[in-house]
């Protein structure tokens, strides 16, 4: 009978670790946001920071990326991660948008704070 309860107990604890890797293997990247996606533009994303129109976007500064963005959910060495601005997508570290707030942080009732949550709210009602 202990043989029995033993079998069972490392069979479950195979099965339940298989099904773990598995259901991890399956879970697919997030989808990259693309310049041309309506929030993209509307927001004046662009994959390469670098290539932002200066002109167009003067609150751009040199340094800035979506990798030192307040938002961005990934870590600094990562080449892409998911930005709540765009609605679970994922952008790239050295894209650059209008909502990129840098390294500062959200203080309540400041501009920013103000901006991103206006942001997340449009994006929530939209869906």
């Amino acid at each position: 009978m202990n043989c029995q309860r033993r079998s069972f107990v490392l069979y479950a604890a195979g099965a339940s670790a298989l099904h773990g890797t598995l259901a991890f293997a399956q879970n697919p990247a997030p989808e990259l946001v693309k310049d041309t996606d309506a929030n993209a533009v509307a927001l004046g994303y662009s994959s390469d920071g670098s290539k932002t129109d200066v002109k167009k976007y003067p609150q751009y500064a040199v340094g800035q990326s979506c990798s030192v963005c307040t938002l961005y959910t990934g870590t600094s060495k990562d080449s892409s991660a998911v930005c709540p601005v765009f609605g679970g997508k994922a952008v790239s570290a050295k894209g650059w948008c209008s909502a990129c707030l840098g390294q500062e942080r959200l203080i309540r009732g400041s501009p920013a704070w103000r901006f991103a949550m206006l942001t997340m709210c449009r994006l929530t009602l939209r869906r």
